[in-house]
């Protein structure tokens, strides 16, 4: 039995395969147009755009929440109604920003999505800032210089999948058909620690994954059933780690325990 054990913190998403599927060697070469992929519409193409987006955005999140002497912050940035503007002007003002902040906290460690409001349908910014100093409100609001701002502290025992939170921004975006193609639907600084992956083949007799979490409850659980030759159907199951557990321990043990590490 082949699984994916994705750990982001202390949320760990736990993919269980039906069946092992590798493509056969003649169809990675262009000139044996064998197989016929299906062309998606764009309203497919865009839906699954925004959901890996989203997926990648919670990892990146819960994998940096709570790593740091200092506390993380919500911060969202408005746009005054006369400055008002379109995404790549937005962006821009948004760079011009976090130059001016880095001078102040140059270790600057962040995560971005922008939204449109659903009452007057206004631009904005919502950050999460990890390990970040206090910073008076009035003085982030003269280096921002294009409407308020409101910052609050991050209770990770309130708030435990902090990804899954701020990711709702991004889809409520999505439903208001206010997506836009080929432009990036969050952005992040280059210092932030990444989700750590873990695929790896258990025998068929051996259920280590069921006892090792058996103790915790999910927090999702579905099945995705693929009708596609070379996507295999899974079980998908996430899980809320408890603050008493080792977060390293896990992959230490999954590893450990692994018949085939792929």
């Amino acid at each position: 039995m082949e699984y994916k054990v994705i750990q982001s913190g202390s949320v760990v998403e736990v993919y269980k395969y039906h069946q092992i599927v590798s493509l056969p060697r003649s169809s990675f070469y262009k000139k044996q147009k064998q197989y016929h992929y299906v062309k998606h519409s764009l309203p497919d193409n865009r839906a699954s755009s925004a959901s890996r987006s989203r997926r990648n955005f919670m990892r990146l999140v819960n994998s940096n929440t709570a790593c740091g002497k200092n506390a993380d912050c919500f911060l969202t940035l408005t746009f005054r109604p006369k400055k008002l503007c379109n995404l790549v002007e937005a962006n821009y003002e948004w760079k011009k920003f976090r130059q001016k902040l880095q001078r102040l906290v140059p270790n600057l460690r962040y995560c971005l999505a922008y939204e449109w409001g659903s009452k007057n349908g206004r631009f904005h910014y919502h950050i999460i800032l990890f390990d970040f100093p206090f910073i008076e409100a009035d003085v982030l609001e003269s280096l921002w210089g294009n409407g308020f701002i409101k910052i609050k502290k991050i209770d990770p025992k309130t708030l435990t999948n902090v990804g899954a939170y701020v990711a709702k921004y991004m889809a409520k975006d999505m439903a208001g058909g206010h997506y836009i193609d080929n432009k990036r639907r969050y952005f992040a600084s280059r210092n932030l620690f990444k989700p750590r992956v873990f695929r790896y083949i258990l025998k068929s007799g051996r259920a280590f994954i069921s006892s090792y979490f058996n103790n915790l409850k999910p927090v999702i659980s579905f099945t995705f059933n693929s009708v596609m030759r070379f996507i295999s159907s899974f079980d998908y199951v996430m899980y809320s780690l408890p603050p008493n557990i080792n977060k390293t321990y896990v992959f230490t043990a999954l590893y450990l325990n692994a018949d085939l590490v792929v």
